[in-house]
């Protein structure tokens, strides 16, 4: 046993040094959160959706973030994790965020296992060491991702679904190159199906996988009909295996809820993310001042959830609570978080944008930009130097974030510099920046709201890769001119 645990260590001496490493670095952030006195920032607002349906699931046996009956407004996984960490095996919150940063550490050596796989395509970095030095570096540069490091020790989903999400990406990739043993995409489509059930932004990826499958049809070599049965079959596979996995949730709305959708927030995202956000735009533009932009904003969503509430709920009381004459939080989020709210928010959220289209596009490129160049950094070391340090928020914050989104742009100069500059590519090579491409552009289209800088997170390890591979091909580019200009 003992030697077996050595030849391990032997085997990946490197992936053991990044996981303890990513601890440590978890570790020295979390103490200077609590120098700080901020772990009240380890609670942000969503976090209670989650800890109300874990105590709720553990004493009523119930899916709900209220106390007014069963909903569907968080998927159950993460919940379910909260409820095997906290009330199963200790009543302390602390031994869930310490299973979140095992999951985190463990994110980090995912990171270095997929970019090896990624890396040993390229033709310019297959060789061993090349591979393994910039699978390294590209797995250093998300240990120390700022919003990494936040998640581990938040109440929220990202740590768990980054690691569901790496995982299954990991079983997919090593069925395209490795082996295409139907082992592999069982495997990526068991963990899609949990990674849906933790966010619900992944729900459409399966069909990314199937088309980029097909897509490597094209590329890989042998007879076309072997090709079409294997392709076909794996594909059929994991679209059985994910919805396999998500159907008894997916049951259960239908039987309570009348639909098959796993959570009822798309439109509530849309309409107060997306179109509110866009409509208070345009009230500033318009003159207005931030107070009265955020007082409209206010009543037109308090204006929405009413008109919901008498359309489908006519025996719900009025919203408005008679004794504080403000909105009966409670009951506002029954409304909000259901799904004829979902359908009322989708419809006018189209209604809206239907109005001034191409205004809407624009402000649309301009949060998937922001969603591109928004530092993590900035928020994060602003929260624990501005009390420590004792420096004002208004020095310390504008230079962080500035300089963040500079290093950002830098990524992306690099990328399309080493794109352009090296052209000659295999088919497989073509493949695999697609892959990226697609993944990336997903998430910046569904997961895309402006300064929230988490919603990058599942994305960022594959933006260092493709920044790491393009930065190798340029600075090859390089050494082949200053070698030439020097004969």
């Amino acid at each position: 046993m003992l030697n077996k645990i050595k030849n391990i260590y032997k085997t990946h001496r490197c992936e053991f040094f990044l996981f303890f490493l990513a601890l440590l670095m978890q570790l020295v952030v979390l103490a200077l959160y609590i120098l700080a006195r901020r772990t009240g920032d380890f609670f942000p607002v969503d976090s209670d959706d989650y800890l109300i349906m874990a105590r709720n699931i553990f004493f009523k046996h119930e899916f709900s973030i209220t106390d007014l009956g069963p909903d569907a407004t968080r998927p159950p996984l993460y919940p379910l994790m909260i409820v095997a960490t906290y009330y199963l095996l200790a009543p302390k919150i602390w031994l869930t965020i310490i299973v979140q940063n095992l999951f985190a550490a463990l994110n980090v050596v995912l990171v270095y296992q997929i970019a090896k796989i990624l890396f040993s395509q390229f033709k310019a970095t297959a060789y061993s060491i090349i591979k393994n030095k910039l699978s390294f570096v590209a797995s250093l540069m998300f240990l120390f991702e700022s919003e990494r490091i936040q998640t581990a020790h938040t109440i929220m989903s990202d740590t768990l679904f980054v690691f569901l999400l790496l995982l299954s990406i990991f079983y997919f990739l090593k069925w395209i190159f490795e082996n295409k043993n139907y082992k592999n995409i069982i495997f990526s489509g068991c963990f899609l199906g949990l990674a849906t059930l933790t966010k619900p932004v992944s729900q459409a990826l399966p069909l990314v996988f199937i088309i980029c499958m097909g897509l490597y049809l094209i590329v890989d070599k042998g007879d076309i009909k072997r090709k079409i049965k294997k392709y076909g079959l794996s594909a059929l596979l994991l679209s059985f295996v994910f919805i396999l996995i998500i159907a008894p949730w997916s049951i259960r709305n239908k039987y309570r809820f009348e639909t098959f959708k796993i959570s009822p927030l798309a439109g509530l995202n849309l309409w107060e993310l997306r179109v509110n956000e866009w409509k208070y735009s345009r009230d500033i533009k318009a003159g207005m001042n931030y107070a009265e932009a955020t007082k409209s904003r206010e009543a037109n969503f308090l204006d929405a959830v009413q008109k919901i509430r008498i359309q489908y709920f006519p025996n719900m009381p009025n919203l408005i609570s008679p004794e504080t004459l403000e909105p009966d939080t409670y009951l506002v989020r029954r409304v909000i978080y259901s799904f004829p709210a979902d359908k009322f928010f989708v419809r006018e959220s189209y209604k809206r944008i239907s109005e001034h289209p191409f205004d809407f596009l624009g402000f649309t490129v301009k949060g998937v930009a922001r969603f591109f160049i928004t530092p993590a950094s900035a928020f994060i070391l602003e929260r624990i130097t501005v009390p420590l340090l004792s420096i004002p928020h208004i020095v310390f914050f504008p230079y962080l974030f500035w300089a963040g989104r500079i290093v950002w742009l830098f990524y992306y100069a690099a990328i399309v510099m080493g794109l352009c500059l090296y052209q000659k590519r295999r088919t497989n090579e073509i493949w695999i920046l697609g892959f990226l491409f697609a993944l990336i552009s997903y998430f910046a289209l569904f997961g895309s709201m402006g300064h929230v800088t988490r919603f990058r997170l599942p994305v960022n390890p594959f933006i260092f890769i493709l920044f790491l591979y393009c930065f190798y091909l340029f600075w090859i580019k390089l050494k082949k001119n200053f070698a030439a200009q020097r004969m």
